[in-house]
């Protein structure tokens, strides 16, 4: 099963798709009126809000890198993609990201950090692996979607791997 495969059979569910995207943006509405104001932030309610933006976030990650190569790489027509695949997870991961943060204040929910540090370096090693392509530096790419998620791979362990020398680095010298 190759990964247009997979990308047509979630198209092919339409319903199924909705629910499971739809459950983010209903959860992130409603989990505030569960609560006292200000009271997010503490016991369970900070760890059910985590888990909520991870639900939201990955998805909308990955769209966004999918939808990125399909638009610089394969220089494909965004107009004939599925909606549901392409677009509504990053809406998704939006919506859900703006309700959450009128509830409850980001910087104190669990992972929200290192969540924040991935979705920063799958941006960098996007952007480095769409330059490199752009500008032609002895890659041989021939478009092939498992040569680019090789090389974003790569590039990702590299800025984790830079990024943790960095933070040791920091707290090292205080």
């Amino acid at each position: 099963m190759s990964i247009e495969d997979l990308i047509q059979k979630l198209g092919s569910h339409p319903v199924l798709l909705l629910c499971a995207l739809a459950f983010p943006v209903a959860t992130a509405f409603l989990l505030p009126r569960l609560h006292k104001p200000g009271q997010g932030e503490t016991g369970v309610w900070r760890y059910l809000y985590s888990i909520l933006i991870h639900y939201a976030t990955f998805p909308g990650v990955l769209a966004c890198v999918l939808t990125g190569y399909q638009l610089f790489i394969q220089r494909g027509n965004l107009l004939s993609v599925n909606l549901l695949v392409y677009f509504l997870p990053i809406g998704v991961m939006m919506a859900t990201l703006f309700l959450v943060t009128r509830a409850v204040d980001l910087d104190r929910i669990p992972g929200f950090d290192r969540l924040s540090g991935f979705v920063t370096t799958i941006a960098i090693a996007f952007t480095i692996a769409l330059v490199i392509l752009k500008l032609r530096i002895g890659l041989l790419f021939f478009s092939s979607i498992w040569t680019f998620l090789l090389l974003a791979a790569i590039l990702y362990g590299l800025f984790r791997a830079g990024l943790r020398t960095m933070a040791r680095g920091k707290r090292g010298n205080r």
